[in-house]
């Protein structure tokens, strides 16, 4: 059985999936299985997929219709036979001892999750060497409270940069439909799971240009947004986590809000007028329900939230 199931959903992606998988086979540690899940991909993958089963029995494909991304990593979790489970986008790469070190953190010391740093620029750290024993981390009980942190142990909500305990996700399945792992992240961190928090960055996106990350904003981008904040807020309005969601209001919310403007900003003519005025509705919404504060906003944007909420919603 291996140590580490890969899981990667795949759609169209022709022009990066093999950079991808090469960082794979390139890793120091080799205890590990990839799982493909091709998400009903019409152009080139499945053959690429297929090619690469051929050079490395440890990969295997799973070939669905298109159902999404969500769907297709729960797909590949109930494949998955490793103690440990590790979900990777097709457009990105791993350092070449990214599942050394984060293994050796998560078995050493027993934990339930491991996270490291990422960055868009892989050729100023891919050449880096590592001694696992000799590199600095924490321990949190609280996961959490490192996502909006201006530290060197700054947690991304990207699912790329952890490695999860099996039994961890067994009652926590990706929501379909919903793209973004903002939610998925902060419903692992409810669990309060021993977690260990190493600097370094391992995992590197957007490696190619043109890649999903680089797409061209979206309405589904307002509500895919929209849709993490409120399963995260209902999550946390439970008495136990007061505390957490306070800081889900002025530390977090803040933060997920701030790529939502970027994205009307920068979308095309034709849907720019339809974004703004989602994103204002989305915005009255979390502004009635006390969601949306002075506090934890820088005050230029609190005041366009407002001039938004006053003009373009409904």
């Amino acid at each position: 059985m291996p140590k580490i199931s890969i899981i990667i959903p795949v759609y169209n992606a022709e022009k990066y999936l093999p950079h991808c998988l090469d960082s794979i086979l390139s890793q120091t540690f080799n205890d590990y299985e990839v799982i493909c899940v091709n998400d009903g991909s019409n152009d080139n993958s499945l053959n690429i997929l297929h090619e690469y089963t051929q050079k490395d029995k440890r990969i295997t494909v799973i070939d669905q219709e298109n159902q999404g991304c969500g769907y297709s990593r729960n797909n590949g979790y109930e494949k998955a036979k490793g103690d440990y489970i590790y979900f990777m986008d097709s457009d990105d790469a791993i350092h070449p001892q990214f599942l050394e070190v984060m293994h050796y953190f998560v078995s050493t010391y027993n934990a339930d999750l491991v996270c490291c740093g990422m960055e868009d620029k892989p050729e100023k750290y891919s050449k880096e060497k590592y001694s696992p024993d000799s590199l600095e981390f924490i321990f949190t009980y609280n996961p959490l409270y490192y996502t909006a942190k201006r530290s060197k142990y700054k947690i991304n909500y990207n699912v790329g940069v952890k490695l999860f305990k099996r039994e961890l996700l067994s009652d926590i399945k990706f929501i379909e439909g919903i793209s973004e792992d903002f939610a998925q992240s902060c419903r692992v961190f409810a669990k309060k799971p021993k977690t260990i928090l190493i600097k370094e960055k391992l995992y590197f996106y957007s490696v190619i240009d043109n890649s999903i990350s680089h797409a061209k904003p979206k309405l589904k981008n307002i509500y895919d947004y929209y849709g993490n904040i409120n399963l995260v807020s209902k999550l946390y309005n439970a008495p136990e986590y007061r505390q957490e969601l306070k800081y889900i209001k002025q530390r977090i919310i803040p933060d997920v809000l701030k790529p939502q403007l970027g994205f009307c900003k920068k979308s095309d003519k034709d849907i720019k007028a339809k974004m703004y005025k989602t994103f204002a509705n989305e915005l009255k919404d979390l502004y009635n329900r006390g969601l949306i504060t002075l506090r934890g906003n820088r005050l230029k944007k609190y005041l366009i939230y407002r001039y938004l909420i006053a003009f373009k919603a409904d």
